[in-house]
């Protein structure tokens, strides 16, 4: 056992808190699911990536935890514990020092249908996940989202086809664009619609925008102290309520985390400027996330609330788990921040330069720190992979085969690097699958984009 102030952690991807007001954290790159209780951080599950392969486990039979390289995690108010296993993309469930495994093959990739039974569905990047007080368990998971109860999977919303649909649209039959983080408030579902760049309510068959100008509104930073319909967001990829009704939003692409209270928006941390800053001082003054390109699909903020309101937020590129405490006031000298948090494109707003509006009575600290200076997830000093063109690797790097380049294939890719070898994904053919074929693929995404 160790303060939480000097442990490491590598990559933490998502954060829960259960209704004692215990933290758990995934700790990606560890492969570990850590506990923070009483100022005491411990290992609930993993020893550090032992790349030990660890085959199917039944569905439905408790045993021993081992190492999980979880995508993302759900924590109940009674401390159970539901992942979605990257090895072997099965969702699993950890409670009273047991793991079960509830749904999938033990393998990655497409084939899973309405009705089937969970032990024999098979998920890809599954991204999202929330439990009803019921027990059914929601995941989204490639343009889609599903429901697990009764052991088989049903279809609630999507189609598979990565698109935004209307306001008002029937939840059955309309597609999404890569749902990522779910949350649950009275009954309905909120779904952080990451390349929609909205967040939406499914609930009495439709589909709601709750927060984020429209369908067809370009991702950017804008809104803050107005309609929260009528702001924007920038590739937000989790959600959290506290027991107010307030939801709080991983803006990753804004390197901020917003709220959304009583239909209006703000920004309850980060200034906008991509880094690591502020601990001590004002929430909203504060730098959050790497300065990475592509920051949405490298690196997510997820964010959970306790019984006092206190914000925490898996900052992943920072390696830290930050907490915004509900009751420190904020200095009314809070700097205005300019977004670098992507690059512009044809779509986006160039400069977003947010004016605060000092509504967030918060101040920000730093959980679990590594080093004064934070390490990017994704260093610069990798050698470089060889430079791909069309009539070499390129073709190999369209991962999803819809004949070019882009996010999904980047996912795939990045995702592997964590998984045992399959050499269909070593794109510089040097025996491994590491960071150097990763950035393979983001060679052919810019290729791809200038050609």
């Amino acid at each position: 056992m160790a303060s939480p102030v000097y442990a490491s952690l590598s990559s933490p991807q998502a954060v829960g808190v259960d209704a004692a007001g215990n933290l758990y954290i995934d700790d990606h790159n560890n492969c570990s699911i850590r506990k923070v209780r009483d100022g005491i951080i411990t290992t609930i599950t993993g020893n550090g990536c032992s790349r030990a392969v660890f085959p199917p486990t039944e569905i439905g039979a408790p045993g021993p935890v081992h190492d999980v390289v979880a995508r993302t995690m759900a924590v109940t108010p009674s401390g159970d514990i539901y992942l979605m296993d990257e090895r072997g993309c099965q969702l699993r469930k950890i409670s009273g020092g047991l793991m079960t495994t509830l749904a999938g093959d033990g393998f990655c990739g497409p084939g899973i249908a309405d009705g089937m039974t969970a032990a024999v569905a098979r998920f890809w990047e599954m991204s999202g996940i929330a439990v009803a007080a019921d027990g059914t368990v929601y995941v989204s998971d490639s343009c889609r989202i599903w429901s697990l109860s009764g052991g088989a999977v049903h279809l609630v919303a999507g189609t598979g086809v990565c698109s935004s649909s209307a306001d008002g649209s029937a939840i059955v039959g309309s597609p999404l664009n890569e749902p990522f983080g779910l949350a649950l408030q009275d009954g309905d579902l909120y779904v952080a619609e990451r390349d929609g760049c909205r967040v939406l309510k499914l609930s009495a068959g439709v589909i709601t925008t709750i927060a984020g100008s429209s369908d067809t509104a370009p991702c950017g930073f804008s809104g803050d102290a107005g309609s929260a319909t009528g702001a924007q967001l920038n590739h937000p990829t989790s959600l959290a309520f506290d027991d107010s009704g307030a939801l709080y939003i991983g803006d990753t692409g804004n390197c901020r985390v917003r709220v959304v209270e009583s239909a209006k928006i703000d920004t309850a941390a980060g200034n906008g400027t991509c880094g690591f800053g502020g601990d001590g001082g004002p929430a909203n003054g504060a730098s959050l996330a790497m300065p990475i390109e592509w920051i949405p699909y490298i690196q997510f903020l997820a964010v959970a609330v306790d019984g006092a309101h206190n914000l925490y937020v898996a900052d992943q590129g920072n390696e830290r788990i930050r907490v915004v405490h509900a009751s420190a006031p904020v200095p009314s000298d809070t700097p205005t921040a300019t977004n670098t948090a992507l690059p512009p494109t044809a779509t986006d707003t160039p400069t977003n330069t947010p004016t605060p509006t000092n509504t967030v009575t918060a101040t920000i600290t730093a959980l679990p720190t590594n080093t004064p200076t934070a390490t990017p997830m994704m260093p610069n000093t990798a050698t470089p992979a060889p430079t791909a063109t069309p009539s070499g690797s390129c073709h190999r790097a369209d991962l999803d085969g819809d004949g070019r380049v882009g996010f999904h294939d980047f996912l795939i890719e990045f995702r592997q690097v964590f998984k045992r070898f399959d050499a269909r994904f070593d794109l510089n053919d040097d025996g491994k699958v590491n960071v150097r074929d990763v950035f393979a693929v983001v060679r052919c995404m810019r290729f791809t984009r200038h050609h």
